[in-house]
Formats: structure tokens, C-alpha cells, sequence
């Protein structure tokens, strides 16, 4: 496919809760290919662009926390339900695209693009067409159909938890554009022969295959229960041992010089951070508890509450209009991004989830107020 053939949008869509209506944007399954200039070159020639194509692949199911029947707070109706999706069938809209750096625009660490899975960076539509065949048409048409773009390009050995965050956006899909960011799809595309990526300073320096970050395992069978405990500690340990191994080699094969696969998430992108060390007022704090008591009515607990994570949408226009809270009937000023460490679908009872919440919320919120960007150790 030629690289000035792009990815295809097709259905108009209303997003609507109640009585409140965006007129006429993409629906968020609306672009089936993606053309991307700036992530790789050739080989020994930085300066050579390869446009890379990138196809929309199917986002996992989030993965349920096991729970054991001696834990407290266990709601006896389980898991939330995920609520219906209000998607129309997928589109097939073609968009090429152009990177650019975000700087601290949008919730990366300090020196712009980076995070701790993937590279973020604000993402332009420089043409499009409506079919693989359609002719192209100019960026400026998307105007009022498509939100302005950021990519997240999941880092070496980081797709997994790529992954994870792509099924949060999936399991909360009808919170996009209400406390989380609008997502329009994971993507994926091969390097050819004599391609690389774009070196990014952060994915070289410091590489660990060795590192357990983040290796997670399940509780262990029931049936393990009546076991002495030296014995389930040392099962538990063996279980770990085997998850953090499999890390290991997943983080090596992946790394440099390993698998040629790129994969991202195309997303909604959002502007400034919540303000340090000043009077937060009543209103703001109860919009960020608002945000958090969305996400529990879904069984989504989120223990990454950091500065860089919370972010406000982009005025109105060239941003969408937030869309009323199904719950808290009034539009959020802010939105929870980031769901690539340390978020769970589990089933516990509304009651635990928003006084656990409330206490991390406050204590996070009494830190900004003091000038402090405090985040939970994990």
C-alpha cells in the first residue's frame, strides 16, 4: 500500500449518555490502518524516514483478580458486569500520521516522551481516505470528526503491559471521553528488512533482562489452603520464581535487537497537570474522587496515583467535549490516564473500593496542596 494511502474512518457517530450529544465525531473503532511516519528508519540512516503500517488488532479482556473466600470486603455479586458497548461496527477509516514530542504536556516523565512501558508523542493526521482504494483527503476534514491524537509505543519487552492497559480502555468503555481519555485502538506493525526504530535514549541505557519489576502472579489453588505454611510459602515462592523467569525472557527476547513487531495505542489527547502547592478547592477535589468512584462501579481498582496521571481534557475546540458522567450526571474537568501498572478488575464491595480510594485520594491530593508530587510505593 502506498503511504500516502491511510487509514479509513467510516460511520459517523453520536456519542450520547442521556440527552447529551456530540455531533457527529468517529466512533472510537472507526480506523482499521494507520500509516506512521517517525518510528523507524533505515538501517545506519537516521535521517531516512520509513513510513510504518499499522494494523488494528483485537484489544484482550481484562484479566479478573482472583480473590480467596477468607477475604474480607467480597461483594457476594461478584464482578461488575462491563457495560454494553455503544460502538457501531468497526470502521475502516486509513490515517496517516506524524509524530512530534509532547514534551510535559501529557503525563510522560521529565524528559517528554518517555514512560515507564511505552514513548508517547502527539500524533497528526497528514491525509486520509475512507478505503483502502479512496482517494486521500486533506487533514484539515477531519476537523470536528477526530479529537487531536497521541500515540503510546509500547517500549521493548513492554507489550504486555501495553496489552493491560488496551483492556482497561476495553473493560471502561463507556467512560472514554467521561474520567479516562477516548481510545481509538491497539495497532501493530512489522519493520522490514533494513528498518529500525527510532533510537529513544531511555529504551538503551540501563537495560535489565534480570530486573523482577512487575512479574505478578495468581493466588494460589484453594486446595493449597491447608498446607503448612513453610509449604505454601515455598509453592508461593517457586510460583514467583517461574512468573519472574518468564519475565525475564520475555523482557530479553523483546529488547533490543529482538522481535521487529510495533505495537501502540492510538488515544485522545489531553493538556496541563493539576496545579502544586496551592488551595485545590472542593470542587476540584471532588471531581478526582469522582473520577476514582467511576472506575470502582466498574470493578476497577487503580493503585498508580501519581502526578503524571492526571491530566485535563484540551479545550473545546479542537478537543471533544467531555460527556456527562453516567453517575455523577455533569462533565469531569479532569481524566485518569496510564493503566499499564497496577489496575485490577476485582470484587470487592462499592463501600471498600470508595473508602480506599478516598483515603489514597486524600492523602494524594493533601501532598499537591503542600507542593509535593507524592506517589504510592508499590
Amino acid at each position: 500500500m502506498n503511504a500516502k494511502h491511510l487509514v479509513r474512518l467510516e460511520t459517523l457517530f453520536d456519542e450520547t449518555v442521556g440527552s447529551d450529544t456530540i455531533s457527529s465525531p468517529q466512533a472510537q473503532n472507526a480506523i482499521s490502518t494507520i500509516t506512521v511516519h517517525g518510528i523507524a528508519h533505515t538501517k545506519g540512516d537516521d535521517a531516512t524516514d520509513c513510513p510504518l503500517h499499522m494494523a488494528r488488532v483485537e484489544i484482550p479482556k481484562m484479566k479478573r483478580h482472583i480473590h480467596q473466600p477468607w477475604e474480607p470486603d467480597i461483594s457476594p455479586h461478584g464482578y461488575p458486569e462491563v457495560a454494553p458497548s455503544r460502538l457501531p461496527p468497526e470502521g475502516d477509516y486509513r490515517v496517516e500520521l506524524s509524530l512530534e514530542p509532547l514534551k510535559q504536556t501529557v503525563g510522560c516523565e521529565e524528559n517528554g516522551n518517555y514512560g515507564r512501558c511505552g514513548h508517547v508523542f502527539a500524533a497528526t493526521p497528514t491525509s486520509w481516505s475512507d478505503s483502502s482504494t479512496g482517494p486521500c483527503h486533506a487533514p484539515s476534514t477531519l476537523t470536528g470528526r477526530l479529537p487531536p491524537l497521541a500515540v503510546k509505543i509500547a517500549r521493548f519487552g513492554y507489550k504486555r503491559e501495553l496489552l493491560l492497559e488496551a483492556s482497561v480502555y476495553k473493560e471502561l468503555e463507556h467512560l472514554q471521553g467521561v474520567s479516562i481519555p477516548r481510545c481509538y485502538g491497539l495497532f501493530e506493525g512489522e519493520l522490514e528488512d533494513g528498518w529500525e526504530r527510532v533510537s529513544v535514549k531511555p529504551d538503551y541505557e540501563g537495560w535489565d533482562t534480570t530486573t523482577d519489576e512487575h512479574a505478578q502472579i495468581s493466588d494460589l489453588p484453594l486446595e493449597f489452603n491447608s498446607l503448612p505454611e513453610k509449604q505454601y510459602i515455598k509453592l508461593w515462592d517457586e510460583k514467583l520464581e517461574l512468573a519472574t523467569q518468564e519475565l525475564r525472557f520475555n523482557r530479553a527476547h523483546n529488547g533490543p535487537g529482538g522481535s521487529n513487531t510495533v505495537m501502540l495505542l492510538l488515544l485522545e489527547r489531553l493538556g496541563g497537570r493539576l496545579p502544586l502547592g496551592v488551595d485545590l478547592g472542593p470542587e476540584l477535589r471532588a471531581d478526582l474522587h469522582a473520577l476514582f468512584e467511576d472506575m470502582a462501579t466498574q470493578g476497577i481498582v487503580y493503585y498508580d496515583i501519581r502526578y503524571f496521571n492526571i491530566l485535563q481534557p484540551l479545550p473545546n475546540p479542537p478537543g471533544f467535549a467531555g460527556i456527562i458522567c453516567p453517575y455523577h450526571h455533569r462533565r469531569h474537568l479532569w481524566r485518569i490516564i496510564d493503566f499499564s501498572h497496577y489496575v485490577y478488575k476485582v470484587a470487592f464491595t462499592m463501600e471498600f473500593m470508595n473508602d480506599d480510594n478516598a483515603r489514597n485520594v486524600n492523602r494524594f491530593l493533601d501532598c499537591l496542596e503542600g507542593g509535593e508530587m507524592f506517589e504510592f510505593a508499590h
